[in-house]
């Protein structure tokens, strides 16, 4: 059972006595959060929620990061201040002035996933209809759906005659799922930010993640053992981990605010 999230603005007496203390906060954002698809593009004028951003990362208290299922090139043409850490495939690779990870064999896990769907496709031909299977090489998986037996058969075969040594090949719901061997979600990714950022005093920081898609659920889960976690939006559109919520961007822009203003 989840219990509906109350307001963030609730929480801010307790955050301002936390920040007193001198505890870091670490402010992780779904790029999905910033609701302005037109700022995204290069040389457009940054809405109110990135220029806040840009901002806080400035502040010497304030640990920010975008975590984002787009590449590194993307967030490098909205956000240019290197304060900000960003998150790019899903979390899989983390950049910054002072941090430059990448999920170990990365690089390899495509490759497979990638030799995997060429097979399925050259074998299927123009009998494969794009609903049918979905390939995504920055969130690492192939999926298969319900009821396209035809390709649920090819990509099981290519599993087996392929026999990949980082993926895995699992069944449900009717679907049929190659994704690493390795766990990974939004919730490892969280995992390995606070492993990578700085620790004043051996003192973790405060977690806040701001989310809004169901990839953000696993996130929430990990950050509710350290921290805040925050859907955005106006009407719950599911059970979620979340704890808080703030309704739209306008809201999450007067939280950025107070944020840069305390």
């Amino acid at each position: 059972m989840y219990s509906a999230p109350i307001s963030l603005f609730e929480k801010i007496p307790e955050l301002t006595q936390k920040i007193s203390t001198g505890q870091n906060l670490c402010l992780i954002f779904n790029l999905e959060c910033i609701d302005n698809s037109q700022a995204r593009k290069v040389n457009q004028n940054l809405n109110a929620i990135q220029r806040h951003i840009h901002w806080i990362a400035d502040l010497p208290d304030i640990i920010t990061v975008i975590i984002s299922d787009g590449p590194q090139s993307e967030l490098e043409s909205i956000f240019d201040n290197h304060n900000i850490i960003l998150a790019p495939n899903n979390g899989t690779e983390i950049y910054s002035s002072k941090i430059n990870w990448i999920l170990p064999d990365i690089n390899l896990i495509r490759q497979e996933l990638t030799q995997i769907f060429t097979a399925v496709r050259e074998s299927l031909g123009p009998a494969l209809l794009p609903e049918h299977l979905s390939f995504s090489q920055s969130e690492l998986w192939l999926k298969v759906s319900a009821g396209a037996e035809a390709v649920r058969e090819a990509v099981v075969e290519q599993f087996k005659t392929q026999a990949p040594t980082r993926l895995r090949l699992s069944f449900s719901n009717n679907q049929v799922n190659v994704a690493p061997r390795q766990k990974w979600d939004r919730g490892e990714a969280v995992s390995k930010i606070l492993d990578l950022v700085p620790q004043p005093g051996h003192q973790p920081p405060l977690v806040i993640y701001f989310g809004v898609e169901e990839a953000d659920e696993a996130a929430f889960q990990t950050v509710n053992k350290h921290g805040l976690s925050v859907i955005i939006h106006n009407r719950l559109p599911r059970a979620t981990r979340a704890h808080y919520f703030l309704r739209n961007s306008t809201e999450l822009s007067k939280f950025l605010f107070w944020i840069h203003s305390r």
